[in-house]
C-alpha cells in the first residue's frame, strides 16, 4: 500500500464521527480496486426479544445449572422417531457387494469393511 494513502486512511478513520464508518469494497482479483468510502450508519434501536416465541426446553435447569438429558435423535432429526434407524453395517456390506459386481466371499467383505469384533457382535444383537 502506498504510504501517503495509508496516512490518508489513518486520518480519515481517526476523524470519523458517531454514525460514520469507512467501507472498503472488495473486487474480483482481475478488477481494479475501489477506494474506501465514508458511509453513514443509522442507529438501530435495540428491541428486547419476545420470550413467548423462544423455547427454553433445553436450557439448563435453574436450580442445578445443568442441562437435562436430551434425546438428540428427536432434536436433530425428528423423522427418526417414525422410521427404522438405518444399519450402517448392512449398508456398507451392500455397497461392497455392488462395488464387486454383486458377489463376494465373506472374507472379502470383512477385509474391505473395517469392523471390529465388538461391532459385528453388537450389530448381530441389534438385528435379532
Amino acid at each position: 500500500m502506498d504510504v501517503s494513502f495509508a496516512d490518508e486512511i489513518e486520518k480519515v478513520i481517526s476523524g470519523l464521527t458517531i454514525g460514520q464508518a469507512l467501507l472498503k469494497v472488495t473486487t474480483k482479483p482481475d478488477d481494479s480496486e475501489l477506494a474506501p468510502i465514508v458511509v453513514k450508519v443509522d442507529l438501530v434501536k435495540h428491541e428486547p426479544k419476545r420470550e413467548d416465541i423462544f423455547s427454553f426446553d433445553y436450557a439448563p435447569a435453574p436450580e442445578t445449572g445443568r442441562v437435562t438429558r436430551i434425546d438428540f435423535k428427536e432434536v436433530i432429526n425428528p423423522i427418526l422417531e417414525y422410521i427404522d434407524v438405518p444399519d450402517v453395517t448392512v449398508q456398507k456390506i451392500l455397497h461392497e457387494l455392488v462395488r464387486r459386481g454383486g458377489s463376494a466371499t465373506a472374507g472379502e467383505i470383512f477385509n474391505a469393511i473395517p469392523l471390529t469384533r465388538e461391532n459385528r457382535q453388537n450389530n448381530s444383537k441389534n438385528a435379532g
